[in-house]
């Protein structure tokens, strides 16, 4: 079995089963951060301030988050990398860049005019989170 130099709460056994065949838990070896690029996503004040529509985690949680993205996205750019940051837009009902399948069947009625006005260009919750560390 192949030992492993990385902390995990997963069990022995269990990285054993997955790995067995190459021999360790890195598929590409160590990373080459001159050649690297983090993408970032949802980022944006829709999931990260507070009262947002898209708020999954509560604020000590999203803190956290920001904090470990924060922390990648410097190891990257000290490292000679790129950090690329992604907003998620959405066009009005209607429009040819509206996401009729995501919002018409995986967002509730009771909260889909705030979720689509929360991702169209121009609103403020569109806009980045000014935590993060650009």
């Amino acid at each position: 079995m192949a030992s492993s130099s990385v902390s995990s709460s997963l069990s022995e056994a269990f990285i054993a089963s997955g790995t067995y065949r190459r021999d360790g838990l890195s598929v590409y070896g160590p990373l080459d951060l001159k050649h690297t690029a983090l993408l970032v996503m949802n980022m944006q004040n829709a999931w990260l301030a507070k009262g947002a529509p898209f708020e999954p985690f509560g604020e000590a949680s999203t803190l956290s988050i920001l904090a470990t993205v924060n922390r990648l996205a410097k190891s990257v750019r000290d490292g000679g990398g790129q950090v690329i940051w992604f907003r998620t837009t959405t066009g009005a009902p209607g429009a040819a860049d509206y996401w009729a399948t995501y919002f018409d069947h995986f967002v509730g009625p009771s909260k889909r005019d705030a979720a689509i006005d929360a991702l169209v260009e121009g609103s403020h919750w569109h806009e980045l989170s000014p935590m993060i560390q650009r």
